[in-house]
């Protein structure tokens, strides 16, 4: 975009300063002044047309023309250093737009313009063939340089691609190798330790009852409650393995890191007052690494600056606080969507809060959450 209004603004000063230059003023025949309108409609309909090769050609021969029959000199002693230099700027966005072959004949076009008032004048008509010749070179020189630019970003773009794929596909991989280590140790755990103690039950169960002493019947109660306690802390461990729900601080930097490799999003971590000790359980991590989650997606959506911030913090050792922030340029009021609503409910689900404001320039999200012990000890 900064390209073609750099075009444009060289193409107007140029066209007004030929036009003095021709004419000896600017306010000009009507005639003069609605070709030199039809001259600058078609310079701004060229972009609409940069795929079309050959429309797109013969709208820079009808500029040429047009330049011909307006800047035409009316002498010939000497060369038109400004009408010569319209077609020069015609022929470099020839070759800047166009593929080499179209670049090249538009090019032949317009120097053929630039040389027939000079039919005459040998040695102006030599010179101007001998300039239109290192122009020429220089414009070969130009776009194959361009060509090789693109050519590269091309690549780069591709190799980029390519990267992330295979990046996704790693991360992929890992995750189900992950799962399926956990769902081989769910599968052991349920099959040795969980038969085991159901066993270890049904025979303290028999010898409580064949016992006749009631103070050893209530010993063996006392043992079978601790082996039913460990029975269902097991049968919750399984059922942990097996939840694909991800959660803890571990998934959110895998999280970030995924981030900052495929999206180029820049991420602030910082952890304060101990937050990693925090005794947190397993819904409470995963609701943490939710809010993470839809806040960063949020940003990303949202947000033209692909910055952020994350803090946790230990809050006066009862409450685990993680904060998410990132520059937001709108000045509208924060309206609270489906995402915004789902992380709030993951946070009341576990007992915190969640709270959702604009300031100063930055949108931020701050979830609170009563660690495990002030839960206890309610």
């Amino acid at each position: 975009m900064r390209s073609y209004w750099l075009w444009s603004f060289v193409f107007l000063c140029t066209w007004f300063i030929t036009l003095f230059f021709s004419y000896g003023t600017l306010f000009v025949q009507p005639m003069i002044l609605l070709m030199s309108a039809l001259f600058f409609g078609l310079f701004f309909l060229s972009p609409l047309c940069q795929r079309y090769y050959v429309i797109h050609t013969v709208l820079f021969f009808l500029m040429g023309l047009l330049c011909f029959r307006i800047l035409h000199p009316s002498q010939v002693e000497s060369v038109s250093f400004f009408s010569f230099l319209i077609y020069v700027l015609i022929a470099g966005k020839g070759f800047y737009r166009l593929p080499l072959r179209y670049a090249m004949i538009t090019y032949l076009y317009l120097i053929t313009l630039a040389i027939i008032p000079y039919f005459q004048n040998v040695e102006i008509l030599i010179n101007i063939i001998f300039t239109g010749c290192l122009i020429g070179v220089a414009f070969l020189a130009f776009s194959q340089t361009i060509r090789k630019e693109k050519i590269i970003s091309e690549l780069y773009e591709t190799l980029q691609s390519e990267f992330r794929t295979v990046k996704r596909r790693l991360a992929t991989t890992d995750k189900l190798a992950r799962k399926e280590e956990r769902e081989q140790i769910a599968r052991d755990m349920h099959d040795s330790v969980g038969h085991q103690l159901t066993a270890l039950l049904m025979q303290l169960e028999v010898l409580r009852m064949q016992s006749t002493d009631e103070k050893t019947k209530k010993q063996f109660t006392y043992i079978k409650e601790l082996a039913k306690t460990s029975l269902d802390e097991t049968r919750s461990a399984v059922k942990t393995l097996k939840n694909e729900e991800e959660g803890g601080l571990s998934a959110i930097i895998r999280l970030i890191r995924k981030l900052e490799a495929e999206s180029h999003v820049r991420i602030t971590f910082s952890v304060k007052n101990g937050a990693f000790t925090a005794p947190l359980s397993n819904e409470q991590t995963v609701a943490v690494y939710r809010v993470v989650q839809e806040s960063l997606t949020n940003m990303m959506r949202h947000s033209q600056i692909k910055e952020a911030t994350i803090i946790f913090e230990l809050v006066a050792n009862n409450y685990f606080q993680v904060e998410i922030n990132n520059p937001f340029e709108h000045q509208s009021c924060v309206k609270e969507g489906f995402g915004i609503t789902s992380m709030r409910e993951r946070m009341e689900h576990v007992g915190g809060k969640l709270d959702v404001q604009k300031f100063r320039g930055q949108f931020i999200v701050r979830g609170k959450i009563p660690l495990e012990r002030e839960l206890f000890d309610k």
